[in-house]
């Protein structure tokens, strides 16, 4: 089952560390434990972010500074 959401802006302090458990954007009715990715049909990650099929979003202090606009996010539960 693939779920979908509506769109929520994520922002990030210049020069630090950071990590977003992104299993706190879902509803609270879908269910736990599925597989996060990235779509294809959307943006990709910047250089150096990372996002873990458990649903971690990393962004080291070293990544430039910018926008990304039309990231899509999948969460898949089998």
């Amino acid at each position: 089952m693939a779920v979908s959401a509506p769109p929520v802006a994520l922002a990030f302090v210049a020069g630090a560390d950071r990590s977003i458990d992104l299993n706190v954007t879902l509803a609270a009715d879908v269910p736990r434990g599925g597989v996060f990715s990235v779509d294809t049909a959307g943006a990709r990650l910047p250089a150096g972010v990372t996002l873990s099929a458990n649903g971690v979003l990393w962004v080291p202090a070293t990544t430039p500074l910018g926008v990304t606009n039309g990231l899509i996010f999948n969460y898949t539960v089998a």
